[in-house]
């Protein structure tokens, strides 16, 4: 090796291994007064949504309110009743995954690997920094994970055999794959969890990762979300529910249509949101790009229902409470709330309800934009795509649209910035998430 290239490789050395000691020096221990000082703050994002993939795509879209709903194409719905979704196209998984390694990654496993390869090269921190780092941990939510999968080799099973089923399908299937494969990715041996929540998964992924920084155990993490529930049955089994958009299936573009007057029902779709979250030194230290502050987390529990929410508001309105509390700061202090807003009939109306409940007067000023409408429904995975363009919208000073607004709903009456964007600058925003079986999550992000 030349003297010149030799150089330059000992000075990329010394560079990784100056921003590896930068990324691992807090004390594991810390006192409460240090948890309430540390700040977690976003370096990086990857997403992968029907509307877009990667972060530039993705918030272009929905910045101006293009929506990814479309027909369903991956399987066959003559007959069925359940015709539109939200799904991802023109991913060039081979690009981004050996082939080999393929074989073993269930598509909800894909999308995590890539989410977090887009998200690891938008925060700028080199693969050697991350490589068998021990204060990095990763943090994976999803609700469906391999059952899409299981249905697809079920079939296969019962009509033709054993030997028809994929033989890899036991490190396809289960929900941990996706933080498993990370880690692997990443030579990462500490704090991998997988958290399955129902539709509060990568939400409270990412609180968990968010606390576990704030708490000085870790200080970088790759949270975030993954889903894949598009199958003819994990699809169609929401029909008996009566839950699920089935009046748009000639005009997929218009099916979801949250806080809307007409609108019947959720939208599945897929995708996936990863960051990296990461202790504002650290960040501060490395000059990173921060997109915004995490500053709060919230959950709470209706206990009520397994399909449908209480009518009982408090619970949820708890969730957004505590978030603001840990936030330290006021109801009052909200610009804006990311809502839910899944388009179900009741669930927009409880949301709409809760919001009121907790700001009173001050709900008539907060903007209340639904992502879903573009992107749908996925699942575990649809709180980590929110966080995803609250993250985009603070940082760039604009509101994006609940599309599809047509006819107001007496019972909905917020501003849900309807069908436009608007350029706004904000410092404090809130998103909301929520589940089967009355679950709520909700996140506050700081303008940085």
């Amino acid at each position: 090796m030349g003297k010149k290239k030799t150089a330059k490789r000992n000075t990329k050395i010394k560079r990784i291994t100056k921003e590896k000691d930068s990324v691992t020096k807090q004390s594991v221990v810390i006192s409460s007064d240090q948890y309430a000082k540390r700040r977690v703050v976003i370096t990086g994002i990857g997403v992968i949504s029907p509307n877009g993939i990667g972060k530039k795509q993705f918030w272009e879209n929905t910045k101006n309110g293009v929506s990814g709903i479309n027909k369903i194409s991956f399987f066959d719905v003559k007959g069925l009743p359940i015709q539109v979704a939200g799904e991802v196209h023109d991913l060039e998984t081979h690009k981004h995954i050996d082939r080999k390694e393929l074989r073993f990654l269930d598509r909800f496993s894909q999308f995590s690997l890539i989410g977090v390869d887009f998200a690891v090269k938008d925060s700028g921190l080199p693969y050697e920094v991350i490589s068998n780092n021990p204060r990095i941990g990763v943090y994976h939510g999803t609700s469906i994970a391999g059952i899409p999968e299981c249905e697809i080799q079920s079939y296969k099973y019962y009509s033709k055999g054993l030997r028809a089923v994929h033989p890899l399908i036991a490190t396809r299937l289960f929900p941990g794959a996706g933080a498993s494969h990370i880690a692997i990715k990443y030579n990462l041996h500490k704090d991998i969890y997988t958290l399955s929540t129902g539709c509060t998964s990568s939400t409270d992924a990412i609180g968990l990762a968010f606390r576990e920084i704030k708490r000085g155990n870790i200080d970088i993490a790759i949270a975030g979300g993954s889903e894949n529930p598009l199958s003819a049955l994990t699809v169609n089994c929401f029909h008996p529910l009566n839950i699920a958009s089935e009046k748009y299936n000639n005009d997929p573009k218009k099916a979801c249509r949250p806080f809307e007057k007409n609108r019947d029902g959720i939208v599945i779709s897929e995708g996936a949101a990863f960051f990296m979250l990461e202790d504002l030194d650290s960040a501060i230290s490395r000059s990173a790009n921060i997109y915004c502050e995490l500053s709060g987390y919230g959950v709470a529990h209706d206990a009520f229902h397994i399909a449908k929410p209480s009518e009982n508001i408090i619970h949820s309105s708890n969730a957004m409470k505590f978030a603001i509390d840990e936030a330290k700061i006021e109801p009052n202090d909200i610009d804006v709330v990311f809502a839910h807003g899944n388009s179900t009939i009741n669930g927009d109306i409880h949301e709409t309800a809760s919001i009121k409940h907790l700001f009173q007067n001050h709900s008539q000023n907060i903007l209340v934009p639904a992502l879903e409408s573009m992107v749908g429904h996925a699942f575990g995975a649809v709180g980590a795509m929110k966080l995803a363009a609250a993250a985009l919208s603070i940082n760039n000073d604009y509101i994006f649209p609940t599309i599809n607004y047509e006819t107001p709903d007496s019972e909905c009456d917020l501003n849900y910035v309807p069908n436009k964007g608007i350029n706004k600058k904000f410092m404090h925003a809130l998103i909301n998430s929520a589940s089967f079986g009355g679950k709520y999550a909700a996140l506050v992000i700081n303008k940085y």
